[in-house]
């Protein structure tokens, strides 16, 4: 039994469940992710690995940002931010030392991009102020739908 296997695909159902309760919730975008290196979003670790990410537009107006993949079911609240004007939608990361936080998700056919915050205790984590280094990973399937 995989266990790892079985939490992804729960978490999916769940996901759809939640989705299909609230029938005025709105999927922005969908898609799938490799995530070459350890990375934070929020205060969730994020290890080495596939992941499917999935944006719903609550009736509320906040966007939520559900991530599952490597063990990991999770949602963040996102702001919306500039327009974005590429076609491409892809993440950004930001490195700290040797570890990355994921700061926005750029949704180019959709026209938007949504920033994260940085982890709280980024200071006891270990993640220093130097973040001189990005890397873009591209959203497969990100298409709007």
């Amino acid at each position: 039994m995989n266990l790892g296997k079985h939490t992804i695909q729960l978490a999916i159902i769940a996901i759809a469940g939640l989705t299909a309760a609230n029938a005025n919730a709105q999927n922005v975008l969908s898609g799938t992710f490799h995530l070459p290196v350890k990375a934070y979003c929020g205060g969730t670790v994020l290890q080495p690995g596939d992941y499917s990410l999935s944006m719903v537009k609550e009736p509320t107006g906040v966007s939520v940002l559900y991530l599952t993949g490597e063990e990991v079911s999770a949602s963040f609240i996102s702001n919306t931010g500039i327009t974005e004007q590429s076609p491409r939608t892809y993440l950004k990361l930001t490195g700290y030392g040797d570890t990355y936080v994921i700061r926005e998700l750029n949704a180019g056919l959709i026209g938007k991009t949504f920033t994260f915050a940085a982890p709280k205790n980024i200071k006891d984590i270990g993640l220093h102020a130097d973040a001189s280094r990005t890397m873009t990973l591209p959203v497969s399937g990100g298409d709007g739908r």
